[in-house]
């Protein structure tokens, strides 16, 4: 349980999944309140559009329609997709302050467990016939056992879907040091 989750939400950058070319570029900060699991939604302003920005959606709880009931935590995480108001709407990615609540409370958004999260790149390499140790590998010229954290970000997206943004960005963040990502360290748990 999070210390005060009275007060207490996530926020994801989003955007919104339209058939119509000027909604295709609107940006959007979705809220997740932990202590009701409501939801509200707001639009970032942009003049040169003419977007004015502002509440898009009050705080409300929503009906996730894939189980008929509320959202939940797990349903909130880097890549994830939320309908509300009749739209869709893709977590596009979150604030540092986001990020470390969720990896503190990885019981509660699962995504952000390091041990499932390494669980799923593992299952998808393996399924997949990736072998992660050359593809790291490849883009170590000086054989350090690390990669930039730009190629490491490169390489670790390139596989979502079938990953979650929001597991190759756990893993992503766990390995990496001083702008370095320690490939062999996550090898050690392959």
């Amino acid at each position: 349980m999070f210390a005060d989750d009275s007060d207490t939400y996530l926020v994801f950058v989003a955007s919104m999944y339209s058939d119509y070319d000027e909604d295709k570029d609107r940006v959007f900060m979705v809220q997740y309140y932990l202590s009701n699991k409501t939801i509200a939604i707001f639009e970032k302003k942009d003049l040169k559009r003419g977007i004015n920005g502002g509440r898009f959606l009050a705080r409300m709880a929503l009906v996730d329609p894939r189980t008929g009931e509320n959202y939940d935590d797990d349903a909130f995480y880097v890549g994830a997709k939320i309908q509300a108001a009749g739209r869709i709407f893709e977590l596009l990615d979150a604030p540092e302050y986001t990020l470390c609540q969720m990896e503190a409370h990885s019981d509660r958004f699962k995504e952000a467990d390091l041990q499932i999260a390494v669980e799923k790149l593992s299952d998808y390499v393996k399924s997949a016939g990736i072998n992660l140790s050359s593809e790291f590998s490849a883009r170590d010229s000086a054989g350090s056992g690390t990669v930039s954290e730009g190629e490491a970000r490169t390489l670790l997206f390139s596989y979502t879907p079938d990953i979650s943004k929001q597991v190759a960005l756990t893993v992503l963040r766990r390995f990496v040091k001083n702008g370095r990502f320690e490939y062999q360290d996550l090898l050690h748990y392959l």
